[in-house]
């Protein structure tokens, strides 16, 4: 058993270019986690990455990611140039026994392979993105201004992102292939209801010519969006994991002090808290979002209108700030329309669910059995789109599921992934792995599409019967994707 859990013990961002004179080596830091830490070792950090990063750029054309010791594993990022990104991660140990930790001169065993590469980088990538979302792109900052406000940017943002237990940076023991896909989960509906959602937003942005982008989410669960992929990740992740659980708890309290709340026929979650107050116009979220283009970065105010079960994003130009009078003109557009979709939403989505149910029931033989033996993860690439059970979530709850295999196999599909990587997005594998524990994982990369199957708990079991049931998985959940066998 683990005596201690791999996370993050330094976290910082350096430029190389800031520091012209020996002697104020310190200048190159932009960001140092903890803070606590003398300026001193803060500086031989920093000059330690540099130092990795210069010799290795003589072997590779390549920016170096990775350097791993025997207790700690370091990451690297270089998301705009010049300016570097680096995580410090520790090694989990187990303690050894007396006579063994002699022989071995260390006190302890240290556990590399439970700090996977492809999870720490991409929690590092992760933090960069969100950072571009709120506070914009480096370059933007220092354009505007100079690299004291950048610092003071970076010293407001990472200090709150550090320490969000929503976010994994701190304990890579419960970071998983899910926190390196970071998926979306969309809500499949019929032609008839998705029509009708795109009508409302389009009507939207035809009445208001500020908003620049929209999305619409339904019980957490994406059904259109105008946003890019990236950026469609990661207001997805702020809104399921931070804003939607936030007023949900406001709502509650609300309730048990009596105070009604206007949900079911739509109010602003950001904006005005009571539109009867002009005075109160509430807070809005200022956002970077990827531009047309697919380049620059526009400034957005993103306004949360929610109606029942259904939320609708819209992103608004900054240039000006949203006045009273246009937040009631949207509202008395938007309270008709989206409590009339989020009814029709609503019930097609019951409908399909009952539906796949029943198909997924029949596929499996009788009552759905392979679920109870077989977990899948399915990542596509193209739109972000990801369906897993590896979770299981108590029925209402927010919060974050129970991991339901262990977290071995889900090492095991991380290791698997990054193999798959290796061999470019073009070209198309699988790899069927048994563990010692006689658990089974059935691995494919097809089309820019990921899809994992942990089969456990299943007697007797070989291939071809772990083939076999992988398929009437596939048949049951996946009917509509072309899978390539």
């Amino acid at each position: 058993m683990e005596d201690s859990e791999a996370q993050c013990e330094q976290f910082f961002i350096f430029s190389p270019s800031l520091c012209t004179r020996e002697g104020e080596e310190a200048q190159k830091i932009v960001y140092f986690y903890p803070a606590s830490t003398e300026l001193n070792l803060q500086v031989k950090c920093v000059g330690l990455a540099e130092a990795v990063v210069r010799f290795t750029a003589d072997f590779s054309d390549q920016p170096v990611r990775c350097l791993t010791t025997l207790k700690s594993r370091q990451v690297f990022l270089q998301p705009e140039p010049g300016y570097w990104f680096v995580m410090r991660f520790s090694v989990p140990k187990i303690p050894l026994q007396q006579q063994a930790a002699a022989e071995a001169k260390e006190d302890a065993e240290y556990l590399a392979e439970n700090v996977q590469d492809v999870v720490c980088h991409e929690l590092l990538h992760q933090a960069y993105l969100m950072y571009r979302l709120f506070k914009g792109s480096i370059a933007m900052t220092l354009e505007r201004g100079n690299v004291e406000i950048l610092r003071q940017k970076c010293n407001h943002f990472f200090s709150r992102y550090l320490a969000d237990p929503n976010h994994s940076c701190f304990s890579i023991y419960q970071s998983t292939l899910l926190e390196v896909y970071r998926g979306v989960t969309f809500l499949p509906l019929s032609k008839r209801a998705f029509l009708q959602v795109h009508c409302l937003v389009q009507r939207v942005q035809a009445t208001f010519s500020r908003v620049r982008f929209a999305c619409y989410l339904h019980s957490d669960q994406l059904v259109w969006t105008s946003l890019h992929p990236t950026d469609t990740r990661c207001v997805y992740a702020y809104l399921v994991h931070s804003l939607f659980p936030r007023h949900a708890e406001d709502d509650l309290r609300n309730l048990d002090k009596g105070i009604g709340s206007s949900g079911a026929f739509g109010r602003f979650i950001t904006g005005p808290p009571n539109l009867d107050d002009p005075s109160q116009l509430g807070s809005v979220p200022r956002l970077f979002l990827t531009g047309p283009d697919g380049g620059s970065l526009a400034e957005c105010h993103m306004l949360v209108y929610r109606s029942g079960r259904s939320s609708l994003c819209l992103f608004v130009d900054a240039g000006d700030p949203v006045t009273y009078e246009q937040y009631l003109a949207l509202d008395r557009l938007l309270q008709p329309l989206m409590r009339h979709a989020s009814d029709t939403v609503q019930t097609c989505s019951q409908q399909l669910s009952e539906a796949s149910a029943a198909s997924a029931s029949a596929a499996s033989g009788s009552g759905g059995g392979a679920d109870s033996h077989i977990r899948f993860l399915y990542f596509n690439h193209m739109n972000s789109a990801q369906k897993s059970t590896v979770f299981v979530q108590p029925e209402g709850s927010k919060r974050p599921g129970v991991l339901a295999v262990k977290r071995d196999l889900m090492r095991l599909c991380a290791d698997v992934h990054a193999d798959h990587c290796r061999h470019g997005d073009l070209v198309d594998t699988e790899t069927v792995a048994k563990t010692a524990g006689d658990a089974w994982l059935v691995a494919k990369k097809f089309d820019r599409r990921d899809f994992f199957a942990l089969v456990t708990q299943f007697r007797p079991a070989n291939l071809i019967l772990v083939t076999e049931e992988v398929s009437r998985l596939c048949q049951a959940q996946f009917h509509s994707i072309l899978f390539i066998e």
